[in-house]
């Protein structure tokens, strides 16, 4: 009888330590050979991309990427999580990758109701020393919600802008300039503007357009008498830019390095603004009134229009500048040959805000009614961001892949708040925002 119970004893013990140390595995023990594959994938966006990430590096890691999206052992008030130890390198990894993948900016192991799970986070960094505010909520994603797709015959669309009456008058690659009624696209006028891509456009306070070509012209245009009413002569390269200033006159920026200021009255040049080593990007007018120019000398350059003197010039560690733009805030939106794109203060330099969750460099910007930014990149992901924060609002048209023929050109925003999207498919794409009209 002693040899039966203490048999049973052992068996109980045995079942005892069985059972301890399957609990003591850590569910993502799949990744413990992983370590250098997930920290070379940490500024992954989407569970999908950082999946791949992580199995292209490593293919032995393919159950690992999978266990870091579908683990979660602690429940806490109604709410799953994913244990995680706060000492632990590569569980802090983890848990970044996790929330980066859920579209989230940061990620850390903390403690909540005294154990340390993974938990995602998004921040304010308008100072060095910004507190990080927590939050359960997740993104809102929702995929594939255009509800009009239009194709243009003829070519795709550079740049676009907002007519008084709100029909968009749009650049062609072809040369054309093109006035499209924004509710169906319908071409109701059609110019061949210039031998070569139009590039930038902009209405003058007359209501006269101004435009930008690959000829190395800039043409004022009587769109309503179908007649040019001007051209100025006087860049050596291209005209990637040209901008209507609030005193009436015209800038321009272009690939001779060069930025001019010319009255749009008579068509005679101002200023030459001398400082870029490389091609002016674009232009943006601040709320004082100075002119802001972006360029791929990796420079942005706030200049005094009515003196055409320079006042600043940052050199905020930037790679090459591709877009410029204005917030509400007046902060000055910076995107980059670079998939993250910033907001910055324009006289300073200070980085406001990293905006985090591009898979690719974003192509352009529209600012929504409600001072929220929307933002389209090379692979068709567009996403609207609260500006003020960073925080991803929408996510939709996730791509499983790059798509050469579908890379986005020009964002606007419509008279009814709708979002016009034109792509290098010759397609225009309009999405209802949800928020109305300006």
């Amino acid at each position: 009888m002693k040899n039966k119970n203490h048999y049973l004893i052992l068996l109980c013990l045995a079942l005892f330590y069985i059972e301890t140390n399957a609990n003591s595995k850590h569910l993502l023990s799949t990744c413990d050979h992983c370590s250098e594959a997930i920290s070379n994938c940490l500024s992954c966006s989407g569970e999908k991309n950082c999946k791949k990430c992580i199995k292209s590096l490593y293919p032995k890691c393919n159950q690992c990427s999978r266990d870091i999206f579908s683990g979660n052992d602690l429940e806490i008030e109604g709410e799953k999580y994913l244990s995680c130890h706060q000492l632990d390198s590569l569980h802090e990894d983890i848990c970044k990758i996790r929330c980066r993948g859920e579209f989230f900016q940061f990620g850390q192991c903390a403690k909540l109701e005294e154990a340390s799970v993974c938990q995602c986070f998004e921040s304010t960094p308008t100072t060095t020393t910004q507190a990080i505010t927590t939050t359960t909520k997740k993104p809102f994603v929702q995929r594939d919600i255009t509800y009009r797709v239009f194709t243009q015959e003829t070519t795709y669309i550079n740049d676009f802008k907002v007519l008084a009456n709100g029909d968009l008058v749009a650049a062609g690659y072809s040369g054309y300039i093109k006035i499209l009624d924004s509710l169906n696209g319908t071409v109701t006028k059609s110019i061949y503007a210039h031998s070569g891509p139009v590039w930038s456009i902009d209405i003058l306070p007359n209501g006269y357009i101004v435009s930008g070509g690959d000829d190395k012209k800039i043409k004022i245009w009587d769109l309503n008498a179908n007649l040019m009413k001007i051209q100025l002569n006087g860049h050596s390269g291209l005209v990637r830019v040209v901008k209507s200033l609030p005193n009436g006159h015209i800038a321009s920026g272009s690939t001779d390095n060069t930025i001019k200021i010319w009255n749009s009255t008579d068509g005679s040049l101002i200023y030459t603004l001398l400082g870029h080593s490389n091609h002016v990007q674009d232009l943006v007018v601040l709320n004082s009134g100075d002119l802001a120019s972006g360029s791929k000398d990796k420079t942005i350059k706030i200049w005094d229009i009515e003196t055409g003197l320079l006042k600043h010039e940052l050199n905020g560690n930037f790679k090459e500048i591709w877009r410029l733009g204005l917030l509400k805030n007046g902060n000055l939106l910076v995107l980059e040959m670079d998939k993250i794109f910033r907001s910055i203060d324009p006289y300073t330099g200070e980085i406001k805000i990293n905006y985090l969750g591009h898979p690719w460099m974003p192509r352009d910007f529209a600012v929504l009614p409600s001072g929220d930014i929307a933002t389209g990149d090379s692979g068709k992901v567009m996403i609207f961001w609260d500006a003020d924060t960073g925080y991803i609002k929408k996510l939709f048209n996730n791509p499983s892949s790059y798509d050469s023929y579908d890379i986005l050109r020009s964002l606007v925003v419509t008279k009814s708040g709708d979002l016009v999207g034109a792509f290098e498919n010759k397609k225009l794409k309009i999405w209802n925002t949800g928020e109305g009209p300006f």
